[in-house]
């Protein structure tokens, strides 16, 4: 007889995406992914999504960046504006995407 197949369980996981200035008259900007904990459970269960995301540091632009986070299912929580010296700002938003959980 067949086991019943247990539905699989998920987790909401957040990350920090971080959008940088290069030079103070260029329009490219730094895109920084920060995952927290280096040996979660559940980013190691999930690698490929992970690598998907890791790719979003190729892009150059805030738009760019939020629609391919978008495109992976990714969704944005919250965005922070981050003053810096001489008036200028960074951005960082805090996303969260639905990840299956270890059994």
């Amino acid at each position: 007889m067949d086991q019943p197949t247990t539905p699989p369980v998920t987790t909401v996981q957040f990350c920090k995406l971080r959008i940088e200035n290069k030079l103070f008259y260029s329009s490219e900007q730094d895109v920084v992914i920060d995952f927290g904990l280096k040996d979660n459970p559940v980013f190691k269960e999930n690698d490929a999504i992970i690598q998907a995301t890791l790719k979003v540091t190729e892009y150059y632009t805030l738009v760019d960046a939020l629609n391919y986070m978008s495109s992976i299912g990714w969704e944005v929580v919250l965005a922070i504006p981050v003053p810096l010296h001489k008036g200028s700002l960074n951005v960082e938003f805090i996303m969260k995407m639905q990840f299956n959980t270890p059994n």
